[in-house]
């Protein structure tokens, strides 16, 4: 739209003083909104190179606008080049019913001819007049609130009337949905509120996944019979509105366990399920849920939606104290909220047990067993222990015995034989049981006097009368005879026969190991080190040979000797020494 402009008609050219034309300029002074008129005064001047001092006889010349012709010279007159002729004058366009109005003007002129050979034209649309009544400004509101509009009606009541008011909205599904229209408002303008109380969840309900919705004010004005609508588009936004959680609460659904404590509070580590719920979760003010999450001892968990109501079940959790569980709604809007409940885990582990299994006096029949068992001290709980038993050369256990915490038990395991014990522990939480294995030897006693028999045994029983029964070694720091003197060697079954007397320092020597079961060598690893024996056994030695030897002083001093055998000649070869040692002695000990 426009409400000024010019333009210029073809140039006619004079040959010898350059070209002249005409230019039509204009400009809106004044419009009426109550007269629907815009007052244009327009201007007609000369152009061109020519200057103002020359001139050509001009005519016929009109200027029509709008229909109208506004300037009409028939006769010829002088038309001055550059300026130097003008003319002006005004006119009154009335505008169509609604304000605007496109306007027509041409200029025709006959310059230098007393033809027309000069024309120009051109086509404006003037700026609007406001005819009906407009919005001036509308706010934006919550769904809380309400929104203000100011309006206006340039054109005054005697042109418009029945001025009101609604708002227009999408529903959800994308059809359009409006308020009533308001009452009738003043014709002069004005301020106007809506009153949203009936429309409040049908707006709410448009935007079940958005926080704001597009709303329209539609202003509707009747003019000579016709209406006319002044739009502006304003934004609710929704206030509040977080999704609502109602306590958290839970349970142990495991039946087996709740039938062990008789109460589904007690949640068992280790064995309970536990079920976290809240039996109301729901969006706000048209939202839908979008997701419920569980976070319990730092893992979030997921939580399944049904029917308003959020569960999750955490399988026999494997930690025991008191953890905050935080339930989070999301609804479809993005919006948040969040429940906190403190729940405790009681601590439960695999029952263990201390045994201990002994012969009475270290070698009787009657076996003590006790059994000192841990287990968790869970509302409902209790130990079971058993007990079977079997030899150790046997596969066969005895039968299964059910035995008591802290008890001793007496068993009956022959001091003759070896005994295994199975123990085994568990409680009502579990199946699986602990087992322990425990040992009890013979029962032989460090001594023992039988006073039917006459007779003492040292590390076993005596089985024959006016006996000392002895398992294991004598050694005696005196002297010990068996029978007379001369013949205790002998009854004890001892020899030792010196087989090299003279010492070996090189080379190589053979002696008889025949009848000798050991064969003791007496050594030095130097000259000046204290003596050394090794003790060989004959059946150790072999056609290669076998080294042994003599050191002293961190193995800085030694003597190397290697000993081989052929049917019961045992050779013996000196390897070596570092400072004079040498094999001093072979002993033959049978």
């Amino acid at each position: 739209m426009a409400n000024s402009g010019n333009f210029n008609t073809n140039k006619y050219s004079t040959q010898y003083n350059g070209t002249i034309g005409l230019n039509l300029s204009w400009s809106i002074t004044s419009q009426s909104t109550a007269d629907n008129t815009s007052t244009i005064h327009w201007v007609l001047k000369s152009n061109g190179s020519m200057s103002s001092g020359y001139y050509v006889k001009g005519g016929p010349i009109t200027v029509t606008i709008g229909g109208v012709t506004v300037l009409n010279i028939t006769s010829r007159i002088n038309v001055n080049g550059s300026g130097g002729f003008s003319r002006n004058g005004n006119i009154t366009i009335t505008h169509d019913e609604n304000g605007d109005k496109s306007v027509s003007m041409s200029v025709r002129a006959a310059l230098y001819s007393s033809a027309v050979n000069c024309t120009g034209s051109k086509t404006y649309a003037l700026d609007h007049i406001d005819r009906y009544a407009i919005i001036d400004s509308a706010t934006d509101f919550t769904d809380e609130g309400n929104p203000t509009i100011v309006y206006s009606n340039p054109a005054g009541s005697d042109l418009t009337t029945d001025i009101y008011v609604r708002l227009k909205w999408l529903d959800n599904g994308g059809t359009e949905q409006t308020t009533d229209w308001s009452s009738q408002l003043s014709d002069v303008g004005g301020t106007y509120t809506f009153d949203l109380t009936n429309y409040r969840n049908d707006l709410r309900a448009a935007c079940p996944t958005s926080n704001t919705l597009s709303v329209t004010v539609d202003l509707k004005s009747t003019m000579n019979g016709t209406e006319y609508h002044d739009t502006k588009v304003i934004t609710m936004s929704i206030e509040g509105a977080n999704p609502w959680i109602n306590p958290i609460a839970y349970l142990d659904s495991s039946s087996r366990v709740v039938s062990i404590t008789g109460n589904n509070q007690i949640i068992v580590q280790a064995q309970s399920v536990l079920h976290i719920y809240s039996n109301f979760v729901s969006g706000y003010k048209y939202a839908g849920i979008s997701q419920v999450l569980l976070n319990f001892n730092g893992t979030d968990y997921p939580m399944s939606y049904s029917n308003n109501t959020a569960s999750a079940d955490i399988n026999r959790p494997n930690y025991s104290g008191t953890f905050t569980a935080t339930i989070t709604a999301t609804d479809t809007r993005g919006k948040q909220s969040s429940r906190t409940l403190n729940i405790t885990i009681t601590p439960w582990s695999q029952p263990t047990a201390q045994c201990t299994l002994a012969r009475i006096n270290g070698f009787e029949t009657t076996t003590e067993l006790t059994v000192n068992a841990n287990y968790s001290s869970v509302t409902g709980n209790a130990v079971s222990l058993t007990e079977r038993h079997r030899t150790l050369d046997s596969s066969t256990w005895s039968s299964t015995t059910t035995i008591y915490n802290n008890t001793t038990v007496f068993l009956s395991l022959d001091n003759t034989k070896e005994w295994e014990v199975e123990v085994t522990v568990g409680d009502r939480f579990t199946t699986e049981i602990t087992e322990y294995y425990l040992t009890v030897g013979k029962g032989i006693p460090i001594m023992f006097i039988d006073t039917e028999m006459n007779s003492v045994g040292v590390n076993g029983f005596p089985d024959d009368d006016n006996q000392i029964y002895v398992d294991g070694s004598i050694k005696a720091t005196g002297e010990l005879q068996v029978g007379d003197a001369a013949s205790t060697r002998t009854n004890l079954g001892l020899g030792c026969t010196s087989l090299l007397s003279t010492p070996l320092t090189s080379g190589s020597t053979t002696v008889d190991a025949s009848g000798y079961n050991m064969l003791l060598l007496i050594g030095k690893g130097g000259q000046a080190t204290p003596s050394q024996t090794v003790l060989v056994p004959v059946s150790f030695l072999s056609s290669s040979e076998v080294s042994f030897s003599f050191t002293h002083g961190y193995e800085s001093q030694y003597t190397y000797i290697y000993l081989t055998i052929s049917g019961t000649t045992v050779t013996i070869r000196f390897g070596g020494s570092s400072n004079n040692g040498s094999l001093q002695a072979v002993y033959g000990v049978n």
